[in-house]
């Protein structure tokens, strides 16, 4: 995470990078549990991070992203991604304007 800080809070970005194997609709998603309490779907980018960050001492504002890739490894559409072709997919993906934003 990049920061830039003043006497009130930091100011960053996150970049959240799901593992192989794994969907960014689905990795950071806590399914609900009713036997835990759990009443609803939880999206921890969306609605536990952010909470997290700014009840932090300093508080801390980000920009939270999520990058996606084609992880595929198992069965028979796997991926042929390398870690370079992903890597480089990501800074691309940082230098255009146009990626979402998932909250502030």
């Amino acid at each position: 995470m990049s920061r830039v800080s003043c006497s009130h809070a930091i100011f960053g970005s996150i970049i959240a990078v799901h593992g192989l194997g794994a969907n960014k609709d689905y990795a950071w998603l806590k399914k609900k549990d009713l036997p835990r309490g759990i009443t609803k779907d939880v999206n921890w980018l969306k609605s536990l991070l952010p909470v997290t960050l700014r009840s932090a001492t300093p508080a801390v504002r980000a920009r939270i992203f999520c990058f996606n890739y084609d992880s595929r490894w198992l069965g028979r559409d796997t991926c042929t991604n390398t870690l370079t072709t992903t890597s480089d997919g990501l800074v691309d993906a940082l230098g255009r304007k146009d990626h979402q934003v998932i909250t502030r």
